[in-house]
């Protein structure tokens, strides 16, 4: 009986470990490696930095004004906004392209009248 139950406990500590042992996929070595198409390219916009809590990313709501739409924010989510920057609120002059998510991403706003798209950073500096 002694070593049904010892054999029992030990099979639970493995089975244990092996579930909360998976490995987690890093999901920034994808979200900033994927081939997207160019919409724009961003010369010295200025622009604030934000967390986009919905993607857990740093981004740049810029200051661009789409016409006959005041209520749209473009906003552009990175990977490569240097960590002294990484403040929300910092205000920013960036130069860089807007890229489009594919569709496959499922990339989609958390509010109404946000604009969301790729920013690939070429330069960034605190204004």
């Amino acid at each position: 009986m002694k070593k049904i139950i010892s054999n029992s406990i030990k099979l639970l500590v493995v089975f244990t470990l092996f579930t909360f042992s998976k490995c987690k996929k890093d999901t920034r070595d994808s979200f900033c490696t994927i081939s997207r198409i160019t919409t724009s390219a961003i010369n010295s916009q200025s622009g604030v930095v934000i967390y986009y809590q919905k993607y857990t990313k740093y981004g740049i709501r810029l200051n661009i004004a789409i016409s006959g739409n005041i209520d749209t924010q473009i906003i552009g989510l990175a990977c490569d906004i240097p960590k002294e920057l990484q403040i929300e609120g910092t205000n920013i002059k960036v130069t860089g392209q807007l890229k489009k998510f594919n569709s496959n991403e499922n990339i989609s706003p958390q509010m109404a009248g946000d604009d969301l798209y790729y920013l690939e950073i070429t330069q960034i500096i605190k204004q």
